[in-house]
């Protein structure tokens, strides 16, 4: 059994974001209640690292970070265990940012991803099935920097949160009822070869992660199913060309129309880095 130390930087796309970032005590707290569930499927024995408390660490056979961005390597560096191979911060920049996932071209009916607040305003003004919209911020994880807005002309506090975040971009799609969740786990290694694990049923509470779990007979559809491992093979084959490898995980729902026809959006969020699921994804692997 290896014994690895593990940097649970659970908030990375808030430090990509923000050069200046600094975890409120509140995050700090987060991470500290989500970190035993995240570290309890792996067989390995773990040292976890919060990157807030880097402490000496002896007899370590590897260092691993839920995202490996330079912060992250260097509590790893503090704790005298060896950086592991990583992507360069050019690349998870790049591929953590939402305009990555929609350059792929999988959004909900009517979507878009734009820098350009006029673009965003416009489109809120447009009719949806549901007259409301969700925004969006290109980094963004468990249902935060998001807003929910009622069709029509922006408040002048949604229009500042918008101009706030158009430099790395925002992602606007119609706000759809969701039925059911799923995650697909994979993991790219350093020569670009793809493994995929399981899909699993994703419980989330308003974006935020609660639970996951092994699917239950015919809780995904055959259909679904597929459409689900052609976008993860798709997208894996994107983050390849991108420079990217090490995990990473493609959320998708199924979701009702409001004359209760239902769909599936195979691509929800594609997350390059672990996410809380990953071990049930990947226990056969």
């Amino acid at each position: 059994m290896a014994r690895i130390a593990w940097v649970l930087n659970l908030d990375v796309e808030l430090e990509l974001a923000d050069p200046d970032y600094r975890r409120s005590a509140r995050m700090c707290r987060r991470i500290e209640e989500l970190a035993p569930r995240f570290l309890a499927g792996f067989e390995d024995e773990i040292e976890p690292v919060l990157p807030w408390q880097p402490r000496p660490l002896r007899d370590v056979d590897e260092g691993r970070a839920w995202c490996p961005t330079p912060a992250a390597l260097s509590v790893l560096v503090a704790c005298g265990v060896a950086q592991p191979d990583a992507p360069p911060e050019s690349v998870l920049l790049r591929v953590l940012s939402r305009e990555f996932a929609a350059s792929l071209g999988h959004g909900l009916p009517g979507a878009i991803f734009t820098h350009d607040p006029a673009e965003v305003e416009a489109k809120v003004a447009q009719a949806c099935d549901s007259s409301r919209w969700l925004l969006k911020r290109s980094f963004g994880f468990s249902g935060r920097e998001r807003k929910l807005v009622t069709r029509g002309a922006l408040d002048a506090t949604t229009r500042r949160w918008v101009e706030a975040s158009v430099e790395h971009g925002v992602r606007v799609e119609p706000w759809v009822e969701i039925v059911r969740e799923f995650g697909l786990h994979g993991r790219i290694a350093r020569d670009g070869t793809i493994e995929l694990g399981a899909p699993v049923v994703q419980v989330c509470d308003n974006g935020a992660w609660v639970d996951s779990r092994r699917i239950v007979g015919d809780e995904i559809g055959g259909n679904e199913r597929e459409q689900l491992f052609a976008v993860a093979i798709e997208c894996a084959g994107a983050l390849v060309s991108a420079g990217f490898f090490g995990p990473f995980c493609v959320d998708g729902y199924r979701w009702r129309q409001a004359d209760g026809t239902e769909r599936f959006q195979a691509l929800g969020e594609l997350n390059a880095r672990y996410t809380m699921g990953f071990a049930t994804g990947m226990v056969d692997r």
